[in-house]
């Protein structure tokens, strides 16, 4: 389904209220991932191409479970996927930033957990890490809020004092890169 509720007038993916659940299961060598509603996933990976959806899944599983030996934990899964359904990707650019954002929480966590918990000498490397992916975690939420608007800015005055003498204009004011103003 197409949501015609679009600011900008173009198609996107309808989201779906609830994030999509998974059940997981291995036999050691693969792990198959089963879905509720194989056209929900699509929805909250922004996309209406299945293939892309499992690149995405795949990633997010990478993130969740770097060993290959273990069995997968589908909570947590189903909790990455929350947190992508809950950046509402409307095309698959938004859905890898979102995978990437995911990715960035979870190494920032993992990184203050160690700073947390090691020795002296190492604690200061395990905080650097935390800072500089948590500037990376903010430069990819700046880069996605850019992208979905298209490169502009809104400011909003919220306070406007004319004295005597001056003049103001009020209502909205569209002022275009280039045009004179």
């Amino acid at each position: 389904m197409i949501s015609a509720d679009s600011p900008t007038g173009e198609e996107l993916v309808e989201r779906p209220e609830r994030s999509p659940r998974v059940s997981a299961s291995s036999d050691g060598s693969t792990c198959r991932i089963e879905a509720e509603l194989s056209s929900d996933l699509d929805k909250t990976c922004g996309t209406k191409e299945h293939d892309y959806t499992k690149l995405i899944l795949s990633q997010l599983i990478n993130v969740l479970h770097p060993s290959a030996t273990e069995p997968v934990n589908a909570s947590n899964l189903n909790a990455a996927l929350a947190f992508v359904n809950g950046i509402q990707p409307r095309d698959e650019l938004e859905a890898a930033l979102a995978t990437q954002l995911f990715a960035a929480h979870v190494l920032i966590m993992k990184s203050a957990r160690k700073a947390a918990s090691s020795e002296a000498e190492l604690t200061g490397m395990h905080v650097n890490h935390v800072a500089k992916l948590s500037r990376a975690f903010a430069a990819q939420a700046e880069a996605l809020q850019k992208y979905r608007n298209k490169g502009r800015q809104r400011i909003t005055v919220e306070r406007v004092s004319v004295y005597d003498g001056g003049q103001a204009v009020v209502g909205q004011v569209d002022v275009r890169p280039g045009s004179e103003g």
